[in-house]
């Protein structure tokens, strides 16, 4: 249970606050495999022991009334304390955990991102969007004039399987890059993700906008697809993380320049429609000094790469598409304000559009750079507390001596697939958030050293405990990536685990127990969410902008 002092909030009144038109940010602590299983609808995901690497860019706002849920309000509990360091003001513990919500008649929700899947239901129920199953799509392609295949997904997703023949247009750069495609005038567009929203959603973008004369989505995407019989191409699902060469080779067709574009002005009139405002530069200094005391939110939609080679200082990626498909890892303060921004403005209004119809009120479009000079390169760091001076690091070489001689044992604090694909040889699969207890059992006589990604998340955990017992404790430098780029030896598989793997929820083409059952059950989940979601009540769709 959480300390007695944690100022707690119970389920009724939670459930006032989301029904509201106040800010308020919910933030679920669990482990995403908990997370998936049963959750509050409009939860963000932060897993307690990432909490620092992930909520200053959800919830940037230190002032904000945030919530925190779990099971039992042990972990809310725990992440409050470290919350209340970062310099956050308003935290409240959701009174009795997730299970508390249940008992008091309110609804839990299964799945990842549900309010955005849900919501691609409701476009496809609404709007009649045109789809095509796998048997029709297949009967198509022996035809004469065989449809031209569009993957909607990102080039990680898009280079692990994908349909023979499909080329990648990703979220909003379908509609944007379309005309560059050198799609053949005569040629039916079949759209397809993975599953069903992101292929709803790019498929009636065109036809709103009116880009394509014949256009479908592939009904149940990839799933269907292979659920069907049918071989995709790359050699099917699975191998994401073996990838890194082929996504780098997958290239998008240019963009059209500038905003007098006859797709810019197709753009901003449905942008106009739905209540998308364009601002400049100007009007966006001007807002963010009216909207003080408010969240705002900077939102880069361009691709990853775009956003490597040069973004606002303030801005955060959020790819179009996926900020569409996964609205709750990137905006966690519900009413906040939407600033979406890009080169042109025009992928800034297409996101924009989707998320007013979503149930955004508050959104801008921003175009452009302020200055060029005033641009920065590479991602966005997180903002972290500064490590101690004392901080005790350890570099490979050390690290490799100490191993040798039997002085040291290595902790793996990353996710348990990166731990999986390759880790120290010997090292302990651990989890930052339950440390206190995994310890128990371990050599009192060895150093413990202890590794992440990239050094970060080993930096936050050696800092959670004063004193460590009284044992040795070292942080590995640069984490698993230096020793990776040491070419030194990794072991592979789940070898020594102190704590369950329960760090992700399995998307069905991955499931590790098999895919076709995890696929059927999916999709039945998708097709069902709307009902339930809508009595809900907690996602607040704009339907009447749906109509549009």
């Amino acid at each position: 249970m959480a300390e007695s002092g944690m100022a707690r909030i119970g389920a009724a009144k939670l459930r006032e606050l989301l029904l509201g038109q106040d800010e308020v940010a919910l933030i679920d602590v669990r482990e995403e495999g908990a997370f998936s299983r049963a959750h509050l609808l409009v939860a963000s995901n932060v897993p307690a022991g990432r909490l620092e690497l992930l909520i200053s860019d959800l919830v940037p706002r230190l002032d904000v009334p945030l919530v925190l849920c779990d099971e039992d309000e042990t972990l809310a509990g725990w992440c409050a304390r470290r919350l209340a360091a970062m310099g956050y003001t308003d935290l409240r513990v959701l009174e009795g955990g997730v299970g508390a919500w249940r008992a008091a008649g309110y609804a839990l929700f299964d799945g990842v991102h549900v309010p955005s899947k849900a919501f691609g239901e409701l476009v496809s129920e609404t709007r009649h969007t045109p789809s095509v199953t796998a048997g029709e799509l297949r009967s198509l392609l022996d035809g004469e004039a065989p449809p031209f295949l569009i993957d909607c997904r990102p080039k990680t997703e898009y280079a692990a399987w994908r349909l023979p023949g499909a080329i990648d247009l990703p979220g909003v750069e379908l509609a944007y890059r379309l005309q560059q495609a050198d799609v053949p005038a005569d040629r039916k567009l079949v759209i397809n993700c993975a599953g069903r929203t992101r292929s709803i959603i790019g498929t009636q973008t065109l036809v709103d906008l009116g880009l394509a004369a014949d256009v479908a989505a592939l009904e149940n995407g990839l799933m269907g697809w292979r659920l069907g019989g049918f071989e995709t191409g790359s050699g099917g699902p699975g191998i994401a993380d073996r990838n890194a060469r082929a996504v780098q080779e997958i290239k998008l067709p240019d963009a059209p320049k500038g905003t007098d574009t006859p797709l810019a002005k197709t753009v901003a009139a449905l942008a106009g429609k739905t209540g998308v405002e364009m601002l400049d530069w100007p009007a966006f200094a001007a807002l963010r000094e009216a909207a003080a005391g408010r969240t705002l939110y900077l939102l880069d939609v361009r691709t990853p790469e775009e956003f490597l080679a040069g973004h606002h200082p303030d801005a955060v990626s959020a790819p179009g598409g996926q900020l569409i498909q996964e609205t709750d890892r990137y905006a966690g303060v519900r009413n906040a304000i939407l600033v979406l921004t890009d080169d042109s403005g025009v992928r800034a209004q297409l996101t924009g559009i989707w998320l007013r119809r979503l149930g955004w009120a508050e959104e801008y479009a921003l175009p452009g750079t302020e200055k060029q000079s005033d641009l920065v390169a590479g991602p966005r760091q997180p903002r972290l507390p500064d490590p101690a001076a004392d901080t005790p690091f350890i570099d490979v070489t050390n690290l490799q001596q100490k191993l040798r001689d039997g002085e040291a044992l290595t902790l793996d604090l990353s996710l348990s697939m990166a731990y999986q694909s390759g880790h120290i040889p010997g090292a302990y699969f651990a989890t930052r958030a339950g440390l206190q207890s995994q310890l128990a059992g371990l050599p009192e006589e060895k150093a413990i050293v202890l590794v992440s990604e990239d050094g970060i998340l080993a930096r936050l955990a050696y800092g959670d405990r004063p004193d460590w017992d009284g044992r040795a404790v070292f942080i590995l430098t640069g984490g698993m990536a230096a020793w990776r780029a040491a070419k030194l030896p990794l072991e592979t598989g789940l070898t020594q685990a102190l704590a369950d793997p329960d760090d992700r929820w399995w998307q069905p083409e991955r499931h590790p127990d098999g895919m076709a059952g995890f696929m059927r059950d999916y999709l039945s989940w998708e097709v069902g969410l709307v009902e339930r979601v809508l009595a809900d009540g907690t996602a607040r769709y704009a339907t009447q902008l749906i109509a549009i």
